[in-house]
C-alpha cells in the first residue's frame, strides 16, 4: 500500500476505496440475510475475549484497523454449540441452544468462567477440556467514543485456577450383591413394620 494510505488524515479517501457505494449502503442488508459462524479459535490460558460484530477488518502495514458502524442490523442470534474441548458422558455446555432477541444497535455480552477439566473413562485415554458457566449482558451501543462498546455479540473468557478431575468408576460384583442384599433388607424391614401397624389397629378395632 502506498505510504499516504498509512496517513489517517487519508481515512476518507480509504472509506471510498473500501466503501465505494458508502458505508450506510453497505450495511442496509436490503436482501434480510444473516450468516452462519462455523469454526474454531486457539486461544492463549490468559484471559480475552472475541466478538462478532458488523463491521469491516483492514490491515494497513503493520497496523489492524476495525472499522465499527451503527446500523439498523438485527443481531439477534442462535448459538448451535459452543464449548471449549471436547465432551465426555455428563458434559453440560450452557451455551448450547442459546437464542436471544436483541434489537438494532445492540451490545451482548457474554462473560465466560472455564474450568480446566479432565475425565478418565474406564478405557482409554485421559480426555483433558474444558467445562465453563456464563453470565450475560445486553445494552444499547454508543458508538466508539460513547464510552461503550460498538455494537455486536461479544464474549469474554476467563480460566479459572480450579481443575476438576472426573473418574468413571463401576461398582465390583460384591458392592452390587452388598446393595442388593441392603435393599432386600430394607423391604423386608417395612413389610414387618406394616404387618406389625395392621395387627396392631385390627386388635384395636376389635377391642
Amino acid at each position: 500500500m502506498p505510504l499516504q494510505g498509512l496517513n489517517f488524515f487519508n481515512l476518507q479517501d480509504l472509506l471510498a476505496k473500501e466503501f465505494p457505494n458508502g458505508i450506510e449502503k453497505a450495511f442496509q442488508n436490503e436482501d434480510k440475510e444473516g450468516c452462519e459462524v462455523i469454526g474454531y479459535l486457539e486461544v492463549n490460558r490468559v484471559p480475552g475475549s472475541f466478538s462478532v460484530s458488523p463491521g469491516k477488518s483492514l490491515q494497513i502495514g503493520f497496523a489492524h484497523i476495525q472499522l465499527n458502524v451503527r446500523t439498523e442490523l438485527n443481531l439477534t442470534h442462535t448459538i448451535n454449540k459452543f464449548a471449549f474441548g471436547d465432551g465426555f458422558p455428563g458434559f453440560v455446555s450452557p451455551l448450547d441452544g442459546t437464542v436471544r432477541e436483541l434489537p438494532p444497535n445492540a451490545v451482548h455480552q457474554y462473560f465466560l468462567k472455564v474450568v480446566p477439566t479432565s475425565f478418565a473413562p474406564l478405557k482409554g485415554e485421559v480426555l483433558s477440556t474444558h467445562q465453563y458457566s456464563v453470565t450475560e449482558s445486553s445494552s444499547k451501543a454508543q458508538g466508539l467514543m460513547g464510552g461503550t462498546r460498538p455494537c455486536g455479540v461479544y464474549f469474554h473468557y476467563e480460566l479459572s485456577p480450579i481443575r476438576v478431575d472426573y473418574k468413571e468408576h463401576r461398582n465390583t460384583v460384591g458392592e452390587f450383591l452388598t446393595s442388593v442384599c441392603a435393599i432386600v433388607g430394607g423391604v423386608a424391614t417395612m413389610s414387618g413394620l406394616v404387618q406389625s401397624g395392621v395387627q396392631a389397629a385390627v386388635s384395636f378395632v376389635k377391642s
